[in-house]
């Protein structure tokens, strides 16, 4: 369990790829956009789409994010429907 900066009491029960500061969610996007990596944090320099997407769907569905920022970083990336 742990507090967040809103002052709210949480279970980690699963880690989610966003960061909650003062009631609002950061999501991350960092380096090039890819399809798929399988992982909700940016990593190797890269960020897939289907993390942006549960990102944002689990950043919408918490109680806690009054408001959602995408954090973005990205040079470039896959074009949906390019591969």
């Amino acid at each position: 369990m742990f507090r967040t900066l809103a002052g709210i009491w949480r279970h980690a029960i699963a880690p989610v790829g966003y960061d909650l500061l003062v009631g609002v969610a950061v999501v991350a996007m960092r380096g090039t956009l890819a399809h798929r990596l399988d992982t909700l944090r940016p990593k190797s320099g890269m960020t897939g789409y289907d993390a942006i997407r549960q990102n944002s769907l689990t950043a919408l569905a918490d109680y806690a994010a009054r408001a959602i920022v995408l954090d973005i970083g990205s040079p470039d990336g896959e074009v949906s429907g390019a591969g």
